[in-house]
């Protein structure tokens, strides 16, 4: 299966959201990373029918999408998880998960089944009679992540699904997708690198709307071999690394601060030493934040 998003353009106003972004997803789970503000929930509104693109098509296996004709065979292969929780007042978890499981045509024996596994998975079981509207708000993303899944969907999109979840609660998330996306597309957007950092095929940088790169891991790391290094200052020279270079990181011990940078060039210091780039490293490189 191939999911193939092709020259999308979408503007609000004067802002332009998304510019001739293109790229190609096969089976696998792919990171799309980007600031606040990239584009990233744009693009997922598109492919989910939420919202219309002014330019671009998006196709599943040459099948474009985006028509009208051809939107309700692609719901039927779609799971999505927004970037904010639906609200169904009166419903406790129970019902909402019997209800979505009921839209995608799943008998209430099977339906039950996959609840059960799904509320253990997320530690939602305490909570399954709860109503939605008295969830906390990381109880809540779980439980749109439960929806997302609950029909075995071949093309799953989720928007920032760790976004209030307290470590342990993000990597069970993680655990979860990584186990349910064998031959399925995944697209998972997010600012939080440790996201997708291990569990992506490929990640996709989006800044401004545009895509900047797409590729593994391994391969945005090298980019940055050389760009990367540790200074060791006092504390009293912090401050002027600071205000010279792009600070990924700081580390105290006793009287010595070691900085993490991310620089073109070789820095001007006494105590530098080169080290291995990471994601975070790249996603500071590209986005500066």
């Amino acid at each position: 299966m191939e999911l193939e998003i092709r020259n999308l353009s979408k503007r609000y106003g004067k802002k332009q959201a998304l510019s001739n972004v293109s790229c190609k997803l096969n089976d696998g789970v792919y990171g799309l990373l980007g600031a606040n503000g990239a584009g990233k929930s744009t693009l997922m509104n598109i492919i989910t029918g939420n919202i219309e693109a002014d330019e671009g098509e998006v196709l599943l296996d040459g099948k474009n999408i985006l028509k009208s004709e051809n939107q309700r065979e692609f719901r039927e292969y779609l799971g999505y998880m927004p970037q904010f929780p639906i609200q169904y007042r009166g419903f406790t978890v129970l019902d909402f998960l019997f209800y979505m499981a009921s839209l995608r045509g799943i008998s209430k024996k099977k339906a039950k089944e996959k609840i059960d596994e799904l509320l253990d998975m997320l530690a939602l079981t305490e909570v399954r009679n709860k109503k939605m509207t008295a969830l906390s708000g990381g109880m809540k993303q779980r439980l749109m992540l439960a929806q997302s899944v609950i029909g075995n969907p071949k093309v799953l999109i989720l928007d920032e699904p760790t976004a209030g979840l307290d470590p342990k609660q993000r990597i069970a998330v993680r655990n979860l997708i990584s186990e349910i996306a064998f031959q399925k597309i995944v697209l998972i957007a997010t600012h939080v690198v440790t996201d997708v950092e291990f569990i992506s095929k490929e990640i996709v940088l989006l800044k401004d709307g545009q895509v900047l790169k797409k590729a593994e891991r391994e391969t945005l790391t090298a980019n940055l071999e050389g760009k990367v290094y540790e200074i060791k200052v006092p504390v009293s020279e912090l401050k002027r690394i600071q205000q010279t270079y792009l600070v990924g990181n700081i580390v105290k011990e006793r009287e010595w601060i070691y900085v993490r940078i991310v620089s073109d060039t070789l820095p001007q210091e006494k105590n530098v030493t080169i080290v291995r780039p990471s994601l975070e490293d790249v996603y500071l490189y590209y986005f500066r934040e």
